[in-house]
């Protein structure tokens, strides 16, 4: 990502990176995580990780619309063409609709 890398809003112009692991969904970074919480959840059993969890992935959701929103503004119709095919953490679920 070089200079583009960041997680949150930044309001100077970046690249958009749609090549690597962004090929495959929007947002590898936060799926990650997730995916180590969900592995954190399977060998602790207690509510403690699950609600964190649950409370995380939550506050990754929203900050994830919020970037997409700033993405768009930014880079207009190039975001929303490579957006509406590539999934937001999964690949191939939650394209950007037309």
């Amino acid at each position: 990502m070089g200079a583009s890398w960041r997680i949150g809003i930044d309001r100077q112009p970046t690249a958009l990176v749609t090549r690597g692991l962004y090929r495959f969904v929007r947002n590898p970074i936060y799926s990650a995580m997730a995916l180590v919480l969900a592995g954190v959840c399977a060998v602790t059993p207690h509510a403690a990780p699950l609600l964190v969890s649950v409370a995380t992935i939550a506050t990754l959701a929203v900050q994830t619309r919020r970037e997409e929103r700033h993405l768009l503004g930014l880079h207009g119709e190039r975001y929303r063409a490579w957006a509406s095919g590539v999934g937001r953490f999964i690949p191939g679920l939650g394209r950007l609709r037309s």
